[in-house]
């Protein structure tokens, strides 16, 4: 794991205890760290980010996270499936559904261990 996602896990773990973690405080992360311009961003920077994500989700389903989708009522609804690669597949479809935005609808929530 290189340093930066070391960086970022271990801000998570802190947050997790009280807080979801949103999809979009993991790519606000990379952009920050990447220096990419939002306004600009072009498809290699794109394809820069997901793979970022697709390097940092499995690192944060391995250390007890879980992906949800939060209820409007308060409380979250688990994934079905936790297999960081259907994670992906499932985050790469919400992404598509919603213009090429899943960064809201996207959320991890630490298990308490």
């Amino acid at each position: 794991m290189n340093e930066f996602y070391k960086y970022l896990l271990t801000a998570f773990l802190a947050e997790g205890d009280d807080d979801y973690i949103g999809l979009w405080e993991i790519t606000g992360g990379l952009v920050d760290h990447w220096k990419i311009n939002r306004r600009r961003a072009t498809v290699a920077d794109a394809d820069k980010l997901w793979k970022g994500v697709s390097e940092f989700v499995p690192i944060l389903l391995q250390k007890g996270f879980v992906a949800v989708t939060l209820k409007k009522d308060g409380g979250c609804d688990i994934w079905p499936e936790q297999d960081p690669k259907q994670v992906l597949n499932k985050i790469r479809n919400i992404y598509v559904a919603n213009a090429r935005n899943a960064e809201w609808g996207v959320w991890f929530q630490k298990i308490k261990q």
